[in-house]
């Protein structure tokens, strides 16, 4: 029996073409892509391209070291404080001194004038200059080394008027004679012209400086009556 080889081939050819067209894949969708498979190198390192998982936990921030500082608050004090403190600087050192502190922390040279939001600021201010005596101001009066002990320093007398003159000759007259007043009168200035010729005591010629004088005279005086 004869073999026709070129039948075989023939046929071998048609089953080969028709073998290889039902496996030929199919384009694919345009726009569609493959999920990319995930490939894990190694315990816990990921893939090439693949990012690292986010922290479990974020540093907690810090501060800004470059942030303002938050301002302090505004001391408080009553209108009682800032007098006391006022009064004390002006006994230390001087009343005009005192007003300089009060003018320059508030802006105005009188209590009534100074707000409440300020007294704290004055008792601060006072308080500063206080601690530290400025090298300008005038110090304070020295204590009488003269005074024993336990002695309360005098009181600083304030300048006679011509009212308290007065006073003083109508007490005299009280009891003396007007003539012996006005002889202390004149004989310590208080005289003046009289229109019938000659002269006369006169308390508005009395100068100011010999007050003290005639008054210390007038006490002075014997009672007569």
């Amino acid at each position: 029996m004869s073999i026709n080889v070129a039948l075989v081939v023939s046929a071998l050819r048609n089953l080969a073409d028709a073998f290889e067209g039902a496996i030929t894949p199919q384009p694919a969708t345009a726009g569609a892509s493959a999920a990319p498979a995930t490939t894990t190198r190694g315990r816990g390192r990921p893939a090439k391209g693949e990012s690292a998982p986010a922290a479990a936990a974020s540093a907690a921030p810090t501060d800004d070291p470059f942030s303002a500082p938050a301002a302090s608050a505004v001391p408080t004090a009553t209108i009682e404080e800032v007098r006391k403190q006022l009064t004390d600087l002006k006994d230390a050192v001087s009343q005009e001194y005192a007003l300089k502190i009060l003018k320059d922390a508030s802006g105005v040279d009188n209590l009534a004038a100074l707000k409440p939001d300020k007294y704290g600021v004055v008792v601060q201010a006072v308080k500063d200059v206080m601690t530290q005596k400025p090298a300008d101001a005038a110090p304070p009066e020295a204590d009488d080394p003269f005074a024993l002990p336990g002695e309360a320093a005098p009181a600083a007398e304030k300048p006679l008027t011509i009212e308290n003159v007065k006073e003083v000759i109508v007490d005299t007259q009280k009891r003396t004679s007007p003539e012996a007043v006005q002889k202390v009168v004149m004989a310590n200035g208080g005289k003046a012209a009289l229109p019938t010729g000659g002269e006369g005591p006169s308390l508005k010629a009395l100068p100011a400086a010999n007050y003290a004088k005639t008054v210390a005279a007038l006490k002075a005086l014997p009672s007569t009556k």
